[in-house]
């Protein structure tokens, strides 16, 4: 890497053939779960397609450099590293690609990081149905083209495009620090799944096509997360052309650096 350009694929490795999709571009998604996808054995056969949450500051700047970003991680022994886990990002509002990806066969799982309050719970757990309102009667009018903006009307709208597909199932992991985070996507995407006029065949989607719990997944994840930062902040940023300087686990941005 040299000062003055962007990344490039030839910095990274090939993109693999899209087989996730995420939602949620944070900072803590590119830096652990697009790290633990670097590192598999297979990462060849397993890329990420993300798309922004509420905002999409990432998404231009990876576009730039091949969806590539560097990752410094800082402790004893600080390093880097290039990750190329991230084969397509987009804007929060690409619904004809959210929906493309669920149609494929070859896409086995959904995973998300857009906090607990992403999901739209009420206070007793159950899905907000004011909150999601909107996005029930755009479905219902139009299941395959409808337009939605919140989290569980995304999810339901992309298991439509794949019943519409007959793509098969399935598996949703959730990757927010919540307790039974899989019984909470499992709740609010099956209550969001049965405001549509025909929840039979769309609960059909919610099957999982291996035997995997999201929640005892997600606590693993959770606790080596916390190891890691006990070692050493794992930081994510996008990597142009200058300097940066790390302070207590935070990015201070100068000259091309993006927290």
């Amino acid at each position: 890497m040299s000062e003055g350009r962007r990344l490039t694929r030839a910095d990274g490795r090939p993109k693999a053939p899209v087989r996730i999709v995420h939602l949620g571009l944070g900072n803590f998604f590119r830096a652990h779960t697009c790290w633990y996808t670097e590192h598999a054995l297979d990462a060849d056969r397993w890329g990420i397609a993300a798309f922004s949450g509420r905002t999409a500051t990432h998404v231009a700047e990876l576009r730039a450099q091949d969806e590539l970003y560097t990752l410094m991680i800082q402790g004893p022994a600080p390093s880097a590293e290039i990750v190329s886990a991230l084969t397509a990002v987009h804007t929060a509002d690409d619904l004809a690609s959210w929906r493309d990806y669920f149609t494929r066969p070859e896409v086995g799982l959904v995973t998300s990081s857009i906090t607990e309050g992403g999901y739209l719970r009420d206070a007793a757990g159950d899905l907000d149905l004011a909150a999601v309102a909107s996005d029930v009667a755009a479905l219902r009018e139009d299941p395959l083209t409808g337009v939605v903006t919140t989290a569980p009307g995304k999810f339901v709208a992309g298991l439509l495009a794949r019943r519409a597909a007959g793509a098969g199932p399935i598996t949703f992991v959730p990757c927010d620090n919540v307790v039974s985070s899989g019984a909470m996507v499992k709740t609010v995407v099956t209550q969001m799944a049965c405001r549509n006029s025909e929840p039979p065949n769309i609960l059909l989607q919610l099957r999982r096509p291996m035997k995997l719990d999201p929640s005892r997944m997600k606590e693993r994840f959770v606790n080596e997360y916390h190891i890691a930062v006990r070692k050493g902040y794992m930081i994510p940023m996008v990597m142009r052309n200058a300097g940066a300087m790390i302070r207590y686990g935070r990015i201070r941005s100068r000259r091309g650096f993006l927290a």
